[in-house]
């Protein structure tokens, strides 16, 4: 073999060397990812944090629209470019699978529940937005409550004990957190809360519900009508002292 041609050989080699080290970083799972399931009509926001041990691949996923926070995923396995996984504490259990992209920032999959089967996407976040992400969530743990609402919803043979959060943000306007303990749930957001001198509301669209309710004359107690997927449920909340 000429000089040339083995000079050309080994800088052939290094090129594919080089792609071979490629693929593997891109195919590299490991990291902080946000997405949602885009069901009809509603867009359920995910959270999946995957990380690397002595045993393998390991990962967590939190839905904070459903309270569902640190869950472990099960099966979880990467060939190539395809990721797939079990969510094994929902009821199903659902099961992921998709694709990382080339620049192994974001994954397209399908999540198959029973029957259904249902497009998700998850974004890969950078080491710059993982440490916002934990300093905003520093400042929400020390955020305290403007007020605490308490009341039990009865919907059909069930009944639920629910606490409502209520803060300020810094322009001003109110948001919250809703507890549902008989159900384990917890800090389930509530983008929306009006409260005035005659009415208490609150939106939840990340599970199609509401509520509105009218203010007793002391403004301790709001008596109104829950909403949720078509269905309207009396209710009231009280309010109670700060922790």
């Amino acid at each position: 073999m000429s000089r040339t041609m083995r000079g050309g050989l080994i800088v052939l080699l290094m090129s594919v060397t080089a792609g071979v080290s490629l693929i593997f970083a891109q195919t590299n799972p490991v990291g902080h990812w946000e997405g949602a399931i885009n069901a009809p009509g509603l867009d359920l926001g995910i959270v999946v944090d995957i990380k690397q041990d002595q045993n393998g691949l390991a990962g967590t996923m939190d839905i904070p629209a459903q309270g569902l926070k640190g869950s472990a995923l099960g099966n979880l396995k990467l060939q190539g470019q395809e990721i797939s996984f079990d969510l094994p504490a929902a009821p199903g259990p659902p099961s992921f699978k998709g694709t990382i992209s080339a620049d192994g920032n974001s994954i397209e999959g399908t999540m198959t529940q029973g029957a259904a089967a249902i497009p998700f996407k998850l974004r890969r976040f950078t080491e710059a937005e993982v440490a916002e992400l934990a300093k905003k969530a520093a400042q929400e743990a020390a955020r305290k409550p403007e007020s605490v609402w308490e009341g039990t919803l009865t919907a059909g043979p069930s009944s639920f004990h629910l606490v409502l959060n209520v803060f300020k943000q810094d322009d001003g306007t109110l948001t919250g957190k809703m507890d549902s303990p008989d159900q384990g749930a917890k800090d389930l957001p509530v983008p929306s809360v009006t409260l005035s001198d005659t009415k208490l509301s609150l939106k939840m669209p990340a599970i199609n519900a509401s509520f509105e309710g009218t203010l007793n004359e002391a403004k301790n107690e709001a008596a109104g009508d829950w909403s949720q997927m078509g269905n309207t449920f009396p209710f009231t909340l009280k309010k109670v002292e700060k922790p």
